[in-house]
């Protein structure tokens, strides 16, 4: 089948922007609230503030975290200044990047498969499940997922062409796409097969090939490692919380995750096979990986002409019969050099769903290598055979949309908790008048939906799993002692979105029902205190 013009990818690109519009107006409180607005809320200090891209911030004066370069909240501040702050912008900003790397998949894909190949990924890029939700959140990962495959896709053309304008986009898109996500180092394994792929062992007396290491790698070496020591006031970045990543202790707990199955059951299965390649990717991928391994295998037995051993580096791109060919090897090291960071940080990995996303561009183009040869082995022998392996392939493909639906419609719901608490809140806190806000982890939401700056307090309260927490002995005092520093500070209404505040500290709430009231009700939505209408003997110990 032969297709006229490009109107396969204009259908894609069609569908996946009619995708990636649905509840683009929606408030940042649809699934993972916490790091929209983290996000955001950089966005909004660029815009409020300066737009001195060396200086990130959240407003929330005691809140250190690991800051990545923040290029894309920048970019949404920039465009602040021109139509006004709107979340609205933050999430088309997003959508831009993911229609962006849909094109450069077409791209890549055609360079290394075919031109239909090149179809079938920018389709299937189209609809899978996270690469829609996660194209228009207000969150780095669309960005970081085109730097990364234009990163890939302009080294190629550099590496067949030695065309310098290439290489300059190679090198600024493969910082870039470090300085953002710092996991972005996985990149280091597809780069060096590509490097070795075309010079052998030549690559180790190449000069390009360091000077491309260090350009891509400096930057963000200043910037996690030199830039918060030399400027310690300039940036958020905390060596406490890299410690929380990095120490011997999340490094133990790392390697006791890794020896449970479960571990790897849902990481296999329910987040990469079924949330991210929406089951019939992963029948795909395993197929994919399968026909590769096996062809690599017999011919290798064979002594074939198209055959493993000491001359598996000098086929260049010549094809077997499933269209493989060695230098489409970039793309299974690609997904093992994603594999490797997430075993290495398997915690992280198994609390947040997006760390997964980078595997989804060198999946996506070996799913469509691979369906291109199943249609390609059709029009070369149209026997029944085929035509039940293709019609096969049809109806899973074709099934991907509405899973794709149905897992995004559940993350396109509004989290009422964060949200409607500050609706609510902020009418009772005058603008300039700073919060401390209690919760027992560091989250955001308040902050950027309240649209005040302030305190962080997070009290001590022992987790036991399932929401809930248990307020050891001194707990309470604790507690009153920070909210009298805080306020001392600046801190002035005291905000708490958790109805359960008062089963963890009852006396606390007491004593602040007493001397202030509770601006917000009964304490079913939460509570909000003034301070400055607390008697201070309220706080006492």
């Amino acid at each position: 089948m032969k297709f006229s013009g490009n109107k396969p990818l204009w259908l894609a690109f069609v569908v996946g922007l009619a995708l990636r519009l649905w509840g683009i107006t929606n408030p940042l409180a649809d699934f993972h609230e916490f790091r929209q607005t983290y996000t955001a809320l950089f966005a909004r200090h660029f815009y409020a503030h300066g737009m001195n891209i060396l200086t990130p911030d959240v407003g929330i004066h005691n809140y250190s975290n690991i800051s990545e370069f923040q290029v894309y909240p920048f970019l949404v501040a920039c465009l602040y200044h021109v139509f006004g702050e709107h979340d609205v912008i933050g999430r088309l900003v997003a959508v831009a990047f993911s229609m962006a790397t849909m094109w450069m998949l077409f791209l890549l894909v055609s360079r290394y498969f075919s031109k239909r190949a090149g179809y079938i990924a920018a389709m299937l890029f189209a609809i899978l499940p996270t690469a829609v939700y996660y194209s228009r959140v207000f969150m780095l990962e669309s960005m970081m997922l085109f730097l990364a495959t234009s990163s890939i896709y302009t080294l190629t053309r550099w590496l067949d062409d030695r065309g310098r304008r290439y290489w300059i986009l190679a090198v600024a898109t493969g910082a870039l796409a470090l300085l953002i996500k710092i996991p972005s180092a996985y990149l280091v394994l597809p780069f060096a097969f590509l490097f070795f792929n075309r010079f052998r062992f030549g690559a180790f007396r190449r000069p390009e090939v360091y000077l491309t290491a260090a350009i891509v790698g400096a930057p963000a070496v200043y910037w996690y490692f030199l830039h918060a020591r030399l400027f310690p006031d300039a940036g958020i970045v905390d060596q406490r919380v890299a410690s929380l990543y990095l120490g011997d202790a999340a490094m133990a707990a790392y390697g006791q995750l890794l020896s449970q199955g479960k571990t790897w059951s849902t990481l296999f299965f329910t987040r990469i096979g079924e949330l991210h390649l929406a089951i019939s990717g992963m029948v795909f991928l395993v197929a994919a990986l399968t026909i590769r391994f096996v062809s690599f295998v017999r011919e290798s037995d064979r002594g074939a002409s198209w055959k493993a051993g000491s001359d598996f580096f000098e086929r260049g791109k010549e094809r077997d019969l499933w269209g493989q060919s060695r230098e489409q090897l970039v793309f299974v090291l690609w997904i093992v050099g994603v594999l490797a960071f997430v075993f290495a940080f398997i915690g992280p990995n198994l609390i947040h769903e997006y760390y997964q996303m980078p595997i989804l561009p060198p999946s996506v183009a070996l799913i469509a290598g691979y369906l291109d040869a199943v249609w390609s082995r059709y029009e070369k022998n149209a026997v029944r055979k085929n035509a039940i392996l293709l019609g096969v392939h049809a109806v899973l493909f074709a099934a991907i949309l509405p899973f794709c639906l149905i897992k995004v419609s559940a993350r396109l719901q509004i989290d009422p908790l964060y949200y409607e608490y500050s609706l609510i809140a902020r009418e009772h806190v005058p603008p300039g008048a700073e919060i401390i806000y209690v919760d027992p982890m560091p989250r955001t939401e308040v902050f950027y939906h309240m649209g005040r700056q302030g305190y962080m307090l997070n009290p001590n309260l022992l987790p036991l799993g399932g929401g809930h927490f248990l307020a050891p002995p001194g707990a309470e005092e604790d507690l009153r002692a920070s909210i009298r520093e805080f306020h001392d500070s600046g801190g002035r209404f005291l905000a708490i979105p958790y109805p359960q505040f008062s089963l963890y500290f009852p006396e606390t709430r007491e004593r602040l029902d007493s001397a202030a009231g509770n601006l917000v009700g009964s304490g079913q939505n939460g509570f909000l205190y003034d301070l400055d209408d607390v008697d201070p003997e309220a706080l006492a110990e």
